[in-house]
């Protein structure tokens, strides 16, 4: 059975926002949205924000550890004598505030401006090091040194994206509601700060540290009795002079307006940079979200306003910064 006008009510749903190409280390890659509508003229407006904060990280061998022993070689013996540990310690806090803007042109053409801003703390650093017992000397127990580094702190913009894409939405089937399906390319622009280690050691950019990229993202969803979506997305951005790369793969499911005005969103991605083939981080993040929409066939243009957990599983090289937050947006309808 087929949505019955159906170009109305997707017209009301929440904005068609997709971040989750804009992946980093240093905290959970975001939920990607189902493909853009294709109302001709539709104008989107969106805001996301999200705040985190962490006191681990995982290493290269995937375990938790202190914030910043990701960066260290935490064990090196010495021959003769104690096993010495080097450990740093840490907390990294982040709060991001994401702006986009959509415009539909015609025949399912569009364009997408996406502008994040990010307020990031890296703070009560610690580097221990630990002298061990050894079996020879039993009664002399582990030794600690401690040493404490001043913190970082850095607001700024991330990395400007200007996007062009198109979408389709098809209905024309058999057993499934609809088949949507889009595709964006364009251009990442490297308005974030550049970091120099050596003014400090745990600086940490607000972008890709000064590279520009090249994206490309594909959306495929699609439609089941009235009321499920399911859904997958793909993304990879080349890091220009550089030779790594981002990926991103998700898949989501979504009850979409199950009661009254209200939608619950569940899904799972897995997010990389890579370079030469190796991966330099990798991460899998498990996504939770509900909304509220308040806009209805008399009042098409009211907002909507959802909130959102996404949860680190599980990694590589990354800082374990799970995120909560809200967003709010509004789709205004041109066509009546």
């Amino acid at each position: 059975m087929k949505y019955p006008n159906r170009y109305i009510l997707l017209s009301l749903l929440i904005s068609q926002v997709t971040n989750c190409f804009d992946d980093h280390f240093f905290r959970a890659s975001y939920f990607c949205w189902e493909p853009r509508f294709e109302e001709q003229f539709l104008t989107t407006a969106f805001a996301t924000l999200g705040h985190g904060k962490t006191d681990t990280s995982r290493n290269a061998c995937k375990q938790k550890s202190n914030l910043l022993d990701m960066y260290n070689t935490t064990i090196q013996p010495i021959s003769n004598e104690s096993p010495i540990t080097y450990s740093t310690c840490g907390t990294f806090k982040l709060t991001e505030l994401q702006l986009y803007y959509y415009q539909n042109i015609i025949k399912g053409f569009f364009l997408r401006l996406y502008f994040p801003m990010r307020r990031i703390s890296v703070t009560n650093i610690a580097r221990q090091t630990i002298m061990h017992a050894i079996p020879e000397n039993p009664c002399i127990g582990d030794m600690i040194a401690c040493a404490h580094i001043p913190g970082y702190k850095n607001t700024h913009a991330g990395d400007l994206y200007l996007l062009g894409g198109w979408t389709c939405n098809y209905e024309k089937t058999e057993f499934l509601d609809y088949i949507d399906i889009t595709g964006q390319t364009g251009f990442m622009f490297p308005t974030s700060n550049t970091v120099n280690l050596d003014s400090h050691p745990y600086a940490v950019s607000s972008g890709n540290n000064g590279h520009a990229g090249f994206p490309i993202i594909f959306d495929l969803s699609a439609g089941l009795y009235e009321w499920i979506t399911l859904g997958t997305h793909y993304d990879i951005v080349w890091l220009l002079n550089s030779q790594k790369y981002i990926e991103n793969i998700q898949v989501y499911g979504k009850a979409d307006h199950f009661c009254s005005g209200l939608s619950c969103i569940a899904g799972y991605s897995f997010a990389c940079q890579r370079a030469a083939h190796q991966s330099n981080w990798s991460m899998h993040t498990l996504y939770g979200l509900i909304e509220f929409d308040w806009a209805s066939f008399e009042h098409p243009n009211l907002p909507h306003i959802g909130f959102f957990y996404n949860h680190i599983l599980a990694g590589k090289k990354i800082f374990d910064t799970s995120l909560v937050g809200g967003y709010t947006g509004v789709n205004i309808s041109w066509c009546y």
